[in-house]
């Protein structure tokens, strides 16, 4: 490995560049999922958005079943060898990326095919719906194979790539998705999904083939040989997947049957997807770059160590002024994108935001585990973090309402974030650099001000003020981090 390319991997401009590219795509998918919503709601009424919503559950829950963390663990395998090894390794490497993906599609496929009765009673009451989940299975073809593409070009670093294949497709899906939802109603949600799936699997073959690496056919057994460490791994975030999913069906169920409103429920789904979505933005994109970026220098303890401060000081720094609009703007931007019914969402948020803060630190961390292959350790933090989720979101929400919701997202990543600090700092010889102590002390000086002026005073100008003065730090910390 080069001093040049470590250089480049661990440095503050790449892991910037990287931020504003996958913030932007992800934006830019948000949009585009915003507006296929908004022509579901027109063209699929009440009824159909509900129904196209159940489908999309149960696809989710079929890929987390049978994609055994695909996404994660070929990602992580092409950006080893990518760094690691020359060109025809990296060819090997993704050759068994691009040939699993294809049986994991095939047992997608299958096991819609086999659930396509219960899946067409469940959702419709009645059985003459099967042959939709038979025409689904084809879904699962698309997307495994799309996925593997997406990995190659985010292991070998291809912004560029990715950026453009990210756009085009989004853009000609969501015409395919609008034009089957004008032309057939309800009964063209079906051609939407496998058309939209097709053609981004099109445009991302398209885009892997511009890389002009030989994909030859790889036998059964060699197959499933070669890849047995990267399905071990996967299983465990799979399992971890479907825990989490699993978790949050309980605490939908609690507030289904024991909130104090019957509109508690949609206020904590809606917090969740702003602080996940919306100002969570950043963690999306970091997910894409920064893991392959980690996974490359993993063995290089001092690499990885200054890799992993960095990218928490430019996080924090791009997340701050993000969590102090929100403060600042919270009731407007809920009313924008929801209605004004649902003002009480900013009782969650109030300390809800804080989780944000406590998220930039733990999830950088979280990934020197996942890229080091340790599955027993992965497995543990996750399954805790979500224990504690539950835990913590019922008695507290029992104790102090939505506000407590709020504070049950923050004292969780407190706790399973003290876990994993403690872990990495013995096991892996991890410490914090003197310059990512300084911006955490500065960010939750910033954070824990403007939550306490919101929560006792609400003073838009001292919020005004804060805000100000964010930008300003972020502004002047980047700006010396690109130089």
């Amino acid at each position: 490995m080069s001093v040049k390319t470590n250089k480049k991997i661990s440095s503050y401009e790449s892991i910037i560049n990287a931020i504003g590219v996958f913030s932007f795509l992800h934006f830019f998918k948000l949009l585009s999922g915003i507006i296929t919503t908004k022509f579901a709601a027109i063209y699929l009424g009440p009824f159909g958005v509900g129904i196209l919503g159940l489908i999309k559950n149960s696809l989710s829950l079929i890929s987390s079943v049978t994609n055994f963390g695909f996404s994660e663990t070929g990602l992580r395998e092409v950006a080893k060898t990518n760094i690691a090894s020359n060109k025809t390794e990296t060819n090997i490497t993704i050759q068994l990326v691009t040939s699993l993906s294809s049986y994991l599609g095939v047992l997608g496929g299958l096991l819609t095919i086999v659930l396509c009765m219960p899946l067409s009673f469940w959702i419709f009451e009645t059985y003459d719906k099967f042959y939709w989940f038979v025409l689904l299975s084809l879904f699962f073809l698309f997307e495994t194979k799309t996925i593997a593409y997406s990995s190659v070009l985010k292991g070998l670093s291809k912004l560029k790539l990715i950026t453009v294949s990210n756009i085009l497709s989004s853009i000609i899906s969501t015409t395919v998705i609008i034009a089957c939802y004008f032309k057939f109603g309800i009964e063209g949600i079906i051609p939407a999904l496998v058309l939209s799936s097709f053609t981004t699997f099109v445009v991302h073959y398209l885009t892997f083939k511009k890389l002009n690496f030989t994909i030859d056919r790889i036998k059964f057994k060699k197959l499933l040989k070669e890849s047995k460490p990267l399905i071990e791994l996967g299983l465990v975030l799979s399992f971890n997947v479907i825990l989490g999913l699993f978790f949050y069906l309980l605490i939908r169920l609690y507030l289904t049957h024991f909130a104090i409103s019957d509109k508690h429920l949609g206020f904590y789904q809606v917090s969740i997807t702003i602080l996940t979505s919306y100002v969570g933005m950043v963690f999306n994109a970091m997910s894409s770059d920064f893991f392959p970026r980690l996974t490359s220098v993993i063995n290089n303890d001092s690499l990885s160590r200054k890799l992993v401060n960095k990218q928490i000081e430019i996080t924090l720094l791009v997340v701050i002024p993000l969590i102090v609009l929100f403060y600042l703007l919270g009731d407007v931007i809920i009313k924008l994108l929801y209605s004004v019914e649902f003002l009480e969402v900013g009782l969650i948020l109030k300390f809800g935001l804080l989780s944000i803060f406590f998220k930039a630190i733990v999830w950088p961390l979280d990934y020197i585990v996942l890229a080091k292959g340790n599955k027993k350790q992965y497995f543990k933090q996750q399954l805790l973090g979500d224990v504690l989720n539950l835990v913590l979101t019922i008695l507290l929400y029992e104790l102090f309402g939505l506000i407590g919701i709020g504070v049950s997202l923050s004292l969780n990543f407190i706790l399973s974030g003290s876990y994993l600090v403690n872990y990495v700092i013995k096991t892996y010889n991890y410490s914090f650099s003197k310059q990512s102590l300084k911006v955490v002390i500065y960010s939750a000086i910033i954070v824990f001000a403007s939550c306490l002026i919101s929560t006792y005073t609400n003073s838009v100008l001292f919020n005004i003020i804060i805000l100000l003065s964010s930008l300003g730090y972020s502004y002047k910390e980047l700006k010396i981090r690109m130089k």
